[in-house]
Protein backbone atom coordinates (compact mmCIF):
# COMPACT_ATOMS: atom_id res chain seq x y z
CA UNK A 1 0.00 0.00 0.00
CA UNK A 2 1.27 3.45 -0.90
CA UNK A 3 2.13 5.62 2.08
CA UNK A 4 2.65 9.35 2.35
CA UNK A 5 6.40 8.75 2.25
CA UNK A 6 6.10 7.09 -1.13
CA UNK A 7 4.72 10.24 -2.70
CA UNK A 8 6.69 13.00 -4.36
CA UNK A 9 7.12 15.60 -1.65
CA UNK A 10 8.30 19.19 -1.35
CA UNK A 11 10.28 19.23 -4.56
CA UNK A 12 10.11 22.99 -5.16
CA UNK A 13 10.31 26.10 -3.03
CA UNK A 14 8.97 29.48 -4.12
CA UNK A 15 9.68 32.67 -2.18
CA UNK A 16 7.66 35.78 -2.98
CA UNK A 17 9.41 39.12 -2.59
CA UNK A 18 6.72 41.74 -3.30
CA UNK A 19 8.89 44.85 -3.42
CA UNK A 20 9.45 47.06 -6.48
CA UNK A 21 10.91 50.51 -7.10
CA UNK A 22 7.70 51.40 -8.92
CA UNK A 23 4.52 49.64 -9.98
CA UNK A 24 4.11 49.09 -13.72
CA UNK A 25 0.70 50.24 -15.02
CA UNK A 26 -0.18 46.81 -16.46
CA UNK A 27 0.81 44.81 -13.36
CA UNK A 28 -1.75 43.17 -11.09
CA UNK A 29 0.75 41.02 -9.18
CA UNK A 30 1.03 41.18 -5.42
CA UNK A 31 3.66 43.91 -5.17
CA UNK A 32 4.25 47.24 -3.47
CA UNK A 33 6.43 50.16 -4.55
CA UNK A 34 9.26 51.30 -2.28
CA UNK A 35 11.58 53.90 -3.80
CA UNK A 36 13.38 54.91 -0.58
CA UNK A 37 16.58 52.83 -0.19
CA UNK A 38 16.56 53.24 3.60
CA UNK A 39 12.97 52.08 3.87
CA UNK A 40 13.75 49.12 1.63
CA UNK A 41 16.70 48.15 3.81
CA UNK A 42 14.50 48.20 6.90
CA UNK A 43 11.69 46.16 5.36
CA UNK A 44 14.20 43.67 3.96
CA UNK A 45 15.47 42.82 7.45
CA UNK A 46 11.97 42.52 8.89
CA UNK A 47 10.69 40.49 5.96
CA UNK A 48 13.68 38.13 6.08
CA UNK A 49 12.94 37.37 9.74
CA UNK A 50 9.33 36.59 8.85
CA UNK A 51 10.27 34.25 5.98
CA UNK A 52 12.79 32.46 8.22
CA UNK A 53 10.08 31.96 10.86
CA UNK A 54 7.73 30.56 8.24
CA UNK A 55 10.38 28.21 6.86
CA UNK A 56 11.17 26.91 10.35
CA UNK A 57 7.49 26.36 11.05
CA UNK A 58 7.05 24.47 7.76
CA UNK A 59 10.14 22.34 8.33
CA UNK A 60 8.55 20.89 11.48
CA UNK A 61 5.20 20.17 9.80
CA UNK A 62 5.08 16.43 9.06
CA UNK A 63 2.05 16.83 6.80
CA UNK A 64 4.07 19.06 4.47
CA UNK A 65 7.61 17.76 4.68
CA UNK A 66 7.05 14.06 5.21
CA UNK A 67 10.40 13.24 3.66
CA UNK A 68 13.55 15.31 3.86
CA UNK A 69 15.01 15.58 0.38
CA UNK A 70 16.92 18.22 -1.57
CA UNK A 71 14.60 20.62 -3.38
CA UNK A 72 14.55 20.26 -7.14
CA UNK A 73 14.24 24.03 -7.50
CA UNK A 74 14.19 27.25 -5.52
CA UNK A 75 12.63 30.30 -7.14
CA UNK A 76 12.70 33.91 -5.93
CA UNK A 77 9.85 35.79 -7.60
CA UNK A 78 8.17 39.12 -7.14
CA UNK A 79 7.98 42.01 -7.22
CA UNK A 80 11.62 42.62 -8.01
CA UNK A 81 13.68 40.13 -5.97
CA UNK A 82 16.94 41.64 -7.23
CA UNK A 83 16.25 44.70 -5.07
CA UNK A 84 17.22 42.53 -2.11
CA UNK A 85 20.83 42.44 -0.96
CA UNK A 86 23.03 39.36 -1.48
CA UNK A 87 22.96 38.92 2.32
CA UNK A 88 19.20 38.31 2.19
CA UNK A 89 19.65 35.36 -0.17
CA UNK A 90 22.73 34.05 1.61
CA UNK A 91 20.82 33.82 4.88
CA UNK A 92 17.70 32.29 3.36
CA UNK A 93 19.51 29.75 1.19
CA UNK A 94 21.55 28.65 4.18
CA UNK A 95 18.34 28.14 6.17
CA UNK A 96 16.80 26.10 3.35
CA UNK A 97 19.85 23.84 3.29
CA UNK A 98 19.71 23.38 7.05
CA UNK A 99 15.98 22.71 7.28
CA UNK A 100 14.98 21.14 3.94
CA UNK A 101 17.99 19.71 2.11
CA UNK A 102 21.23 20.34 0.28
CA UNK A 103 21.12 22.58 -2.79
CA UNK A 104 24.07 21.11 -4.68
CA UNK A 105 21.99 20.05 -7.71
CA UNK A 106 19.14 22.51 -7.30
CA UNK A 107 18.01 24.99 -9.93
CA UNK A 108 18.03 28.33 -8.07
CA UNK A 109 16.39 31.21 -9.95
CA UNK A 110 16.12 34.87 -9.13
CA UNK A 111 13.95 37.33 -11.04
CA UNK A 112 15.55 40.67 -11.84
CA UNK A 113 14.82 43.93 -13.59
CA UNK A 114 17.60 45.50 -15.69
CA UNK A 115 17.69 48.64 -13.54
CA UNK A 116 18.11 46.70 -10.28
CA UNK A 117 21.25 44.69 -11.08
CA UNK A 118 24.88 45.46 -11.74
CA UNK A 119 27.99 43.38 -12.24
CA UNK A 120 29.01 43.36 -8.57
CA UNK A 121 25.58 42.28 -7.31
CA UNK A 122 25.33 39.60 -9.99
CA UNK A 123 28.74 38.23 -9.04
CA UNK A 124 27.63 38.03 -5.43
CA UNK A 125 24.48 36.16 -6.43
CA UNK A 126 26.55 33.61 -8.39
CA UNK A 127 28.89 33.08 -5.44
CA UNK A 128 25.86 32.15 -3.37
CA UNK A 129 24.94 29.37 -5.78
CA UNK A 130 22.14 31.19 -7.60
CA UNK A 131 22.51 29.61 -11.03
CA UNK A 132 19.58 30.89 -13.07
CA UNK A 133 18.58 34.49 -13.77
CA UNK A 134 15.20 35.58 -15.15
CA UNK A 135 15.38 39.15 -16.49
CA UNK A 136 12.19 41.15 -17.00
CA UNK A 137 13.26 42.85 -20.21
CA UNK A 138 9.67 42.94 -21.63
CA UNK A 139 10.77 44.73 -24.82
CA UNK A 140 13.83 45.92 -26.70
CA UNK A 141 11.97 48.85 -28.20
CA UNK A 142 12.19 52.11 -26.23
CA UNK A 143 8.71 53.26 -27.23
CA UNK A 144 7.21 49.99 -26.03
CA UNK A 145 9.10 50.25 -22.75
CA UNK A 146 7.64 53.73 -22.16
CA UNK A 147 4.14 52.43 -22.91
CA UNK A 148 4.69 49.67 -20.35
CA UNK A 149 6.01 52.11 -17.77
CA UNK A 150 9.30 50.27 -17.51
CA UNK A 151 12.15 52.24 -15.85
CA UNK A 152 14.86 51.00 -18.20
CA UNK A 153 15.82 51.47 -21.85
CA UNK A 154 16.53 48.80 -24.43
CA UNK A 155 20.27 49.51 -24.16
CA UNK A 156 20.16 49.15 -20.38
CA UNK A 157 18.40 45.81 -20.78
CA UNK A 158 21.09 44.55 -23.16
CA UNK A 159 23.83 45.85 -20.86
CA UNK A 160 22.23 44.03 -17.91
CA UNK A 161 22.16 40.80 -19.91
CA UNK A 162 25.84 41.18 -20.84
CA UNK A 163 26.71 41.89 -17.21
CA UNK A 164 24.98 38.67 -16.20
CA UNK A 165 27.08 36.73 -18.68
CA UNK A 166 30.22 38.41 -17.39
CA UNK A 167 29.23 37.51 -13.83
CA UNK A 168 29.12 33.85 -14.81
CA UNK A 169 25.43 33.15 -15.40
CA UNK A 170 25.15 30.35 -17.95
CA UNK A 171 21.37 29.94 -17.64
CA UNK A 172 19.46 33.15 -18.35
CA UNK A 173 15.79 33.59 -19.16
CA UNK A 174 14.26 36.78 -20.55
CA UNK A 175 10.61 37.85 -20.58
CA UNK A 176 8.98 39.65 -23.51
CA UNK A 177 5.48 41.12 -23.84
CA UNK A 178 3.69 41.49 -27.17
CA UNK A 179 0.36 42.79 -28.48
CA UNK A 180 0.98 46.20 -26.95
CA UNK A 181 -1.19 49.22 -27.86
CA UNK A 182 -0.18 50.45 -31.34
CA UNK A 183 2.57 47.85 -31.67
CA UNK A 184 3.05 46.65 -35.24
CA UNK A 185 3.98 43.17 -36.39
CA UNK A 186 7.24 44.55 -37.79
CA UNK A 187 8.18 46.15 -34.48
CA UNK A 188 7.51 42.89 -32.63
CA UNK A 189 9.55 40.93 -35.15
CA UNK A 190 12.47 43.32 -34.67
CA UNK A 191 12.28 42.77 -30.90
CA UNK A 192 12.28 39.00 -31.41
CA UNK A 193 15.33 39.10 -33.69
CA UNK A 194 17.31 41.25 -31.26
CA UNK A 195 16.26 39.12 -28.29
CA UNK A 196 17.27 35.93 -30.10
CA UNK A 197 20.67 37.45 -30.93
CA UNK A 198 21.41 37.63 -27.19
CA UNK A 199 21.34 33.81 -27.12
CA UNK A 200 19.55 33.52 -23.80
CA UNK A 201 18.91 29.93 -22.78
CA UNK A 202 15.21 30.59 -22.23
CA UNK A 203 12.63 33.07 -23.53
CA UNK A 204 9.09 33.60 -22.23
CA UNK A 205 6.57 35.55 -24.30
CA UNK A 206 3.25 36.88 -23.05
CA UNK A 207 0.45 38.66 -24.84
CA UNK A 208 -0.51 41.80 -22.92
CA UNK A 209 -3.59 41.30 -20.79
CA UNK A 210 -5.28 44.42 -19.43
CA UNK A 211 -6.32 43.43 -15.90
CA UNK A 212 -9.04 44.86 -13.69
CA UNK A 213 -7.87 47.43 -11.17
CA UNK A 214 -4.72 48.43 -13.04
CA UNK A 215 -3.91 51.87 -14.46
CA UNK A 216 -3.99 50.25 -17.90
CA UNK A 217 -7.62 49.27 -17.38
CA UNK A 218 -8.46 52.84 -16.34
CA UNK A 219 -6.72 54.12 -19.47
CA UNK A 220 -8.63 51.64 -21.61
CA UNK A 221 -11.95 52.71 -20.08
CA UNK A 222 -11.10 56.34 -20.84
CA UNK A 223 -10.32 55.42 -24.43
CA UNK A 224 -6.65 56.37 -24.10
CA UNK A 225 -5.34 52.94 -25.10
CA UNK A 226 -6.87 50.18 -27.17
CA UNK A 227 -6.11 46.47 -26.93
CA UNK A 228 -4.31 44.94 -29.86
CA UNK A 229 -6.73 43.29 -32.35
CA UNK A 230 -7.06 39.55 -31.73
CA UNK A 231 -6.04 38.66 -35.26
CA UNK A 232 -2.84 40.69 -34.91
CA UNK A 233 -2.08 39.11 -31.53
CA UNK A 234 -2.39 35.65 -33.07
CA UNK A 235 -0.12 36.67 -35.94
CA UNK A 236 2.44 38.02 -33.46
CA UNK A 237 2.39 34.76 -31.51
CA UNK A 238 2.84 32.70 -34.68
CA UNK A 239 5.70 34.94 -35.77
CA UNK A 240 7.38 34.42 -32.39
CA UNK A 241 7.14 30.64 -32.75
CA UNK A 242 8.59 30.89 -36.24
CA UNK A 243 11.46 33.20 -35.33
CA UNK A 244 12.47 31.51 -32.08
CA UNK A 245 12.34 28.05 -33.63
CA UNK A 246 14.59 29.29 -36.43
CA UNK A 247 17.10 30.43 -33.81
CA UNK A 248 17.25 27.02 -32.11
CA UNK A 249 14.59 27.37 -29.42
CA UNK A 250 11.99 24.69 -28.71
CA UNK A 251 8.51 25.65 -27.59
CA UNK A 252 7.89 23.33 -24.64
CA UNK A 253 4.94 25.24 -23.14
CA UNK A 254 2.48 27.64 -24.70
CA UNK A 255 4.43 30.74 -23.65
CA UNK A 256 7.89 29.30 -23.04
CA UNK A 257 10.81 28.49 -25.32
CA UNK A 258 14.14 26.96 -24.39
CA UNK A 259 17.42 25.82 -25.80
CA UNK A 260 17.99 22.04 -25.41
CA UNK A 261 17.79 20.92 -21.76
CA UNK A 262 17.21 24.50 -20.57
CA UNK A 263 13.51 24.26 -19.75
CA UNK A 264 12.57 25.89 -16.45
CA UNK A 265 12.70 23.09 -13.92
CA UNK A 266 10.71 25.11 -11.42
CA UNK A 267 7.82 26.11 -13.66
CA UNK A 268 7.72 22.65 -15.19
CA UNK A 269 6.95 21.41 -11.70
CA UNK A 270 3.75 23.47 -11.66
CA UNK A 271 2.67 22.12 -15.04
CA UNK A 272 3.32 18.50 -14.08
CA UNK A 273 1.71 18.62 -10.63
CA UNK A 274 4.75 18.41 -8.36
CA UNK A 275 4.48 19.54 -4.75
CA UNK A 276 5.71 23.03 -3.96
CA UNK A 277 6.10 25.20 -0.89
CA UNK A 278 5.40 28.93 -1.06
CA UNK A 279 7.11 31.34 1.32
CA UNK A 280 6.30 35.01 1.77
CA UNK A 281 3.31 37.33 1.52
CA UNK A 282 0.67 36.00 -0.84
CA UNK A 283 2.58 32.80 -1.64
CA UNK A 284 0.63 29.64 -2.42
CA UNK A 285 1.61 26.05 -1.70
CA UNK A 286 0.43 22.66 -2.89
CA UNK A 287 0.94 19.17 -1.50
CA UNK A 288 -0.35 16.09 -3.30
CA UNK A 289 -1.92 14.42 -0.27
CA UNK A 290 -4.24 13.64 1.34
CA UNK A 291 -6.45 12.22 -1.40
CA UNK A 292 -6.31 14.62 -4.36
CA UNK A 293 -4.15 17.26 -2.72
CA UNK A 294 -4.29 20.30 -0.52
CA UNK A 295 -3.63 23.92 -1.38
CA UNK A 296 -2.93 26.64 1.17
CA UNK A 297 -1.87 30.26 0.98
CA UNK A 298 -0.54 33.20 2.97
CA UNK A 299 -2.08 36.60 3.40
CA UNK A 300 -0.96 38.95 0.63
CA UNK A 301 -0.61 41.97 2.93
CA UNK A 302 3.04 42.33 3.93
CA UNK A 303 2.37 43.79 7.39
CA UNK A 304 -0.23 41.10 8.15
CA UNK A 305 2.14 38.40 6.93
CA UNK A 306 4.94 39.60 9.22
CA UNK A 307 2.58 39.73 12.18
CA UNK A 308 1.09 36.31 11.38
CA UNK A 309 4.47 34.57 11.20
CA UNK A 310 5.36 36.04 14.59
CA UNK A 311 2.31 34.20 15.95
CA UNK A 312 3.13 31.10 13.85
CA UNK A 313 -0.15 31.61 12.00
CA UNK A 314 1.32 31.53 8.51
CA UNK A 315 -1.70 30.00 6.74
CA UNK A 316 -4.42 32.47 5.76
CA UNK A 317 -6.53 29.92 3.91
CA UNK A 318 -6.55 26.35 2.68
CA UNK A 319 -8.64 23.89 0.73
CA UNK A 320 -8.74 20.19 -0.01
CA UNK A 321 -9.12 19.58 -3.71
CA UNK A 322 -11.97 17.41 -4.88
CA UNK A 323 -11.34 14.78 -7.52
CA UNK A 324 -13.15 16.95 -10.06
CA UNK A 325 -11.04 20.02 -9.22
CA UNK A 326 -7.81 18.04 -9.34
CA UNK A 327 -8.70 16.45 -12.70
CA UNK A 328 -9.65 19.77 -14.25
CA UNK A 329 -6.47 21.43 -13.03
CA UNK A 330 -4.24 18.56 -14.16
CA UNK A 331 -5.78 18.64 -17.63
CA UNK A 332 -5.54 22.41 -18.02
CA UNK A 333 -1.94 22.76 -16.90
CA UNK A 334 -0.86 19.55 -18.61
CA UNK A 335 -2.22 20.65 -21.97
CA UNK A 336 -0.14 23.81 -21.74
CA UNK A 337 2.91 21.61 -22.29
CA UNK A 338 3.59 20.84 -25.93
CA UNK A 339 4.35 17.22 -25.02
CA UNK A 340 0.87 17.04 -23.50
CA UNK A 341 -0.43 14.57 -20.92
CA UNK A 342 0.32 10.88 -20.49
CA UNK A 343 -3.05 9.18 -20.90
CA UNK A 344 -1.96 6.17 -18.82
CA UNK A 345 -0.63 8.32 -15.96
CA UNK A 346 -3.81 10.41 -15.89
CA UNK A 347 -6.01 7.31 -15.80
CA UNK A 348 -3.89 5.70 -13.10
CA UNK A 349 -4.38 8.77 -10.90
CA UNK A 350 -8.04 9.54 -11.57
CA UNK A 351 -9.61 6.36 -12.95
CA UNK A 352 -10.68 8.08 -16.19
CA UNK A 353 -8.85 9.21 -19.31
CA UNK A 354 -8.33 12.93 -19.97
CA UNK A 355 -10.40 12.57 -23.16
CA UNK A 356 -13.49 11.90 -21.03
CA UNK A 357 -13.31 15.47 -19.70
CA UNK A 358 -13.43 16.97 -23.18
CA UNK A 359 -15.68 16.95 -26.21
CA UNK A 360 -12.95 14.77 -27.62
CA UNK A 361 -14.39 13.66 -30.97
CA UNK A 362 -15.39 17.21 -31.88
CA UNK A 363 -12.00 18.69 -30.89
CA UNK A 364 -10.26 15.90 -32.78
CA UNK A 365 -12.32 16.60 -35.92
CA UNK A 366 -11.43 20.31 -35.63
CA UNK A 367 -7.72 19.37 -35.63
CA UNK A 368 -7.15 20.94 -32.20
CA UNK A 369 -6.11 17.71 -30.42
CA UNK A 370 -3.87 14.80 -31.28
CA UNK A 371 -2.78 11.60 -29.53
CA UNK A 372 0.77 10.61 -30.49
CA UNK A 373 2.35 7.71 -28.58
CA UNK A 374 -0.10 7.71 -25.68
CA UNK A 375 0.06 11.47 -25.09
CA UNK A 376 -2.93 13.80 -25.37
CA UNK A 377 -1.77 17.18 -26.61
CA UNK A 378 -2.89 20.30 -28.40
CA UNK A 379 -2.02 20.82 -32.05
CA UNK A 380 -0.66 24.18 -33.22
CA UNK A 381 -4.24 25.17 -34.00
CA UNK A 382 -5.32 23.94 -30.57
CA UNK A 383 -2.69 26.09 -28.87
CA UNK A 384 -4.14 29.17 -30.54
CA UNK A 385 -7.60 28.16 -29.29
CA UNK A 386 -6.42 26.87 -25.91
CA UNK A 387 -8.37 29.38 -23.80
CA UNK A 388 -11.61 28.36 -25.51
CA UNK A 389 -10.78 24.66 -25.17
CA UNK A 390 -10.03 25.01 -21.46
CA UNK A 391 -13.47 26.56 -20.94
CA UNK A 392 -15.10 23.39 -22.25
CA UNK A 393 -13.44 21.02 -19.74
CA UNK A 394 -16.15 19.26 -17.75
CA UNK A 395 -15.30 16.53 -15.21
Amino acid sequence: METIKDRLRATSIYCHLPFCKSKCPYCDFNSIAIDDPRQLEEIEATYLDAVLRELKDISTDESILAVRQPPSSVYFGGGTPSLMSPRFFETLLSAIEDQVGRLDNTEITIEANPDSIDLNKLREYRKLGINRLSIGIQSLNDRDLKVLGRPHTAKEAIDAFKAARKAGFENISIDLIFALPDQSLGEWEAVLKEAASLEAEHISIYGLTIEEGTPFMASKERGEIKPSPEALEIEMYERAVEQLTKHGYTRYEISNFAMPSRESRHNSGYWTGRDYIGLGAGAHSYVSSPDFGKRYWNTSDVAEYITATARLERVAGQELLTKEEAMTEALMVGLRLTKGISIDDFKARFGVTPMELLDYEKLLSLNTLEVPEGQLRLTDKGILLSNEIFKTISP
